[in-house]
């Protein structure tokens, strides 16, 4: 029987870092906009069509500016994300996806600092010269 390792030691060898982590989530939430572009340009029904256009393009704004603005961000994630269950409200994938998209969302937005962050992202080279003293 082996003794239990625990997580972080794993963790840092295989390399998951802050980055890779905010990376993560926006390339979830990139795919589940997409996912609502795709419902948009694949639906017959005008009135289902340009609801999930116009949200996906909202999620992926929200993405885009998280850097310049977070409560920008917050409010086109949650109007991107919200506009379409409005008129998909009886189905089951509009509002699931909501919800990921804003918990997907969400975490890649608190994940990502800011330029008036207190804490400035460290650059690269700096955790490889803590290495090697």
């Amino acid at each position: 029987m082996t003794p239990l390792t625990p997580v972080a030691p794993v963790i840092r060898v295989i390399g998951v870092t802050a980055t890779s982590r905010r990376r993560w989530w926006q390339a979830l939430t990139v795919a589940l906009a997409v996912g609502y572009v795709v419902i948009g340009v694949l639906s017959p029904a005008p009135s289902i069509r340009w609801p999930f256009l116009l949200g996906g393009s909202l999620v992926l704004g929200g993405l885009a500016v998280v850097t310049l603005s977070r409560s920008a961000a917050w409010a086109l994630l949650l109007v991107g994300a919200v506009a379409p269950v409005a008129t998909t409200w009886w189905s089951i994938v509009g509002p699931v996806t909501a919800l990921l998209i804003l918990g997907c969302g969400a975490a890649a937005i608190r994940a990502t600092r800011t330029p008036t962050s207190p804490n400035p992202p460290a650059p690269p080279h700096a955790r490889l010269l803590s290495r090697r003293r």
